[in-house]
């Protein structure tokens, strides 16, 4: 019984998600048909392009949720085209507010600021996606610091969209700063410098937990080289790699030839 509740609140979740996304979506290619004299014929084929590939992510999303709920790759990929149908549709709004028409929509500079905002969500998303692919887990054990130093990075990233004198370009596709209108965002905070370095510090951090696990397995191909027998080596090669990826199980067949 409570799968089945589960399985349905997933379901409604999913739905508004997509809904979302399609408000969203629809609302952006409306600006983009309207803002056509400011970005081109070429940059509006590649908005609707974008568009595509949304609708596509927002279908498998509804897939996998349907199916498999508890799969985080659903989930990333429901929220991240709802956070990039939202980028578009912010700097498109801007677009129309700040170029095509200047001064006929409200807060259109906040839009705009909002477009950046969510790029930065939408490529952090797809970092995720990557990461915990294709089942929505880690490979094992061992990525746990890069999936940690991933969540900092994510939020020192986005929090330093909230300071003052962050440059705003647009959204996903920079479509203000193609139209040639940059502009200082006010920002909720003053500027601090350490919300950048603690994202590079531990983007550092990450990539030295990742040489971990090569270092390991080099150090088992130095070895493998004096190995006496077939036992030895079928010994030290499942030592070497519980070591560096840390398995449920391992299971070594060596043939035997000659």
């Amino acid at each position: 019984m409570t799968s089945m509740r589960h399985r349905s609140w997933a379901r409604v979740v999913a739905w508004l998600l997509a809904g979302l996304t399609a408000c969203a979506l629809a609302a952006a290619l409306v600006l983009v048909a309207l803002n056509v004299s400011r970005g081109g014929v070429g940059r509006t084929v590649g908005d609707a392009l974008l568009a595509v590939a949304i609708g596509v992510g927002a279908a498998t999303s509804q897939l996998i949720i349907s199916r498999r709920p508890g799969n985080a790759i659903g989930w990333l990929l429901g929220v991240g085209g709802l956070s990039l149908a939202g980028s578009m549709l912010g700097e498109q709004y801007a677009l129309y507010g700040l170029a095509t028409a200047p001064g006929s929509l409200p807060a259109a500079r906040t839009a705009g600021w909002a477009a950046g905002v969510l790029a930065s969500v939408t490529v952090l998303l797809l970092a995720f996606l990557i990461l915990l692919f294709p089942d929505g887990r880690l490979p094992s054990r061992r990525w746990r610091p890069v999936l940690w130093a991933l969540m900092v990075v994510a939020v020192g990233w986005v929090a330093a969209q909230f300071q003052a004198g962050t440059t705003v370009t647009g959204g996903i596709t920079n479509a203000t700063s193609a139209a040639g209108i940059t502009y200082t965002y006010s920002g909720i905070f003053p500027h601090q410098g350490w919300v950048d370095s603690v994202g590079r510090g531990t983007a550092v951090l990450g990539v030295a937990a990742g040489y971990d696990a090569e270092h390991t397995v080099a150090a088992f191909a130095a070895r493998l080289k004096d190995a006496p027998d077939l036992d030895s080596i079928r010994h030290d090669l499942a030592g070497a790699v519980d070591q560096a990826l840390e398995p449920a199980h391992i299971s070594v067949w060596i043939s035997q030839q000659g």
